[in-house]
């Protein structure tokens, strides 16, 4: 109980475990050949590469900058969470879900769990014989909000979004598949984002996801314009992430997030960052 284990710069073989009890598990850009199954209070994968993850238990998690790809195994969940576990991912590519017969899901939501997923690439989950490919699903009776916003899906056989109509925000995003279940999909685009690639998933310079993200101002580009959809859009876009020497800002907290002027005297602002990979 109250152990903590940081990864940095470092390749893990095979699976990596975290059970209930451990307070803090971080992979910074690192490398996991096979899953991340966490059940720690606090789990922070940042700017690394694994294949599949799970979030358990009440735990708390953060994926930002990463890939995570199945590589066509069959799993079924790229990304699971179970419990009442909440998961804020960011700037992610989740890619290579097919090649399972009985259907498989980019982001798999259960139980009590909770997700907020901004600005993610969602790529290849299409296996012609499968049952039912989807980007995100949502299994029903929500206890908690989820918001689902500037993402894209591309090659996505069935629904971009699997829920019930209460407690799923779904707001700016691009697919050109739709939703099922009862989600309403608010300012959707359904066509081809246009990419330049789908390695690295840049925007061309005609793609209809550049500045159609969320326009409120609090999720613009580190440039100050609005949104972009996809993996280098939105304010938590880093990217000396990968490859720079600087550190990762690993989360942040406000005690407000928007602010009016002559409101307020005073702002209070909580930080963890990691450059080694210890918070």
């Amino acid at each position: 109980s109250g152990i903590t284990a940081d990864f940095a710069r470092c390749t893990i073989t095979g699976n990596v475990t975290a059970s209930a009890g451990a307070k803090r598990i971080s992979i910074v850009r690192s490398t996991v050949t096979e899953s991340l199954d966490s059940s720690a209070n606090e789990t922070l994968v940042a700017y690394s590469t694994l294949r599949w993850f799970r979030q358990r238990s009440s735990g708390q998690a953060i994926l930002i900058g990463n890939t995570l790809n199945e590589r066509g195994a069959g799993g079924g969940r790229t990304v699971e969470l179970h419990d009442s576990a909440a998961l804020m991912a960011l700037n992610n590519i989740v890619r290579d879900g097919s090649y399972e017969w009985n259907g498989d899901t980019a982001f798999w939501i259960s139980g009590g769990a909770t997700l907020n997923a901004f600005n993610n690439v969602i790529f290849n989950y299409s296996e012609y014989y499968s049952y039912h490919d989807t980007g995100f699903y949502f299994e029903p009776n929500r206890p908690s909000v989820s918001e689902i916003s500037s993402n894209i899906g591309h090659t996505i056989q069935d629904e971009f979004l699997y829920g019930s109509f209460n407690y799923i925000n779904a707001w700016y995003n691009l697919s050109s598949t739709g939703a099922g279940g009862g989600v309403y999909l608010t300012s959707h685009i359904s066509t081809d984002p246009a990419f330049i690639d789908t390695t690295d998933f840049v925007l061309g310079p005609a793609s209809p996801a550049r500045d159609a993200g969320n326009p409120d101002p609090r999720f613009n580009d580190i440039d100050g314009t609005r949104n972009d959809m996809g993996i280098y859009g939105g304010p938590f876009y880093d990217p000396d992430g990968r490859s720079g020497s600087k550190p990762v800002v690993l989360k942040a907290e406000l005690d407000n997030t928007q602010f009016v002027k002559g409101d307020l005297s005073s702002v209070k602002l909580k930080a963890a960052g990691a450059a080694t990979g210890a918070p």
